[in-house]
């Protein structure tokens, strides 16, 4: 059993018994589902349903945490760090573009 999924009752608040998350760690060969190189301790789930998703590494569920289950906020976070920075989104000098258009518009703005 592993040293976190030993730990039933941080386990139990996903509803996931010790035997259930040595199952789930035991699926992503111990590794974070995400990064796949760091350990796999904390269990990712759906905010609103309550789904759990899988196990994965401190930094990748805090990451997930901050976006709020948002794939709009990590489809902006995703153009951001493929190179659409502040700069890409004037429209005319100290005017910029709404960051809030949608997913895929701010493509566009690149090219």
């Amino acid at each position: 059993m592993s040293r976190k999924a030993a730990n039933s009752s941080r386990w139990a608040v996903h509803e996931l018994s010790a035997h259930e998350a040595d199952v789930l760690v035991a699926a992503e060969g111990g590794r974070c589902a995400i990064r796949r190189a760091a350990p796999a301790e904390h269990v990712d789930h759906d905010h609103e349903t309550g789904r759990v998703r899988g196990i994965l590494c401190s930094n990748c569920n805090g990451g997930l945490g901050q976006f709020r289950d948002r794939d709009d906020l990590l489809t902006l976070a995703i153009a951001y760090r493929q190179g659409v920075t502040w700069a890409d989104l004037l429209d005319r000098e100290g005017v910029f573009l709404s960051t809030t258009s949608p997913p895929g518009s701010l493509r566009s703005l690149t090219s």
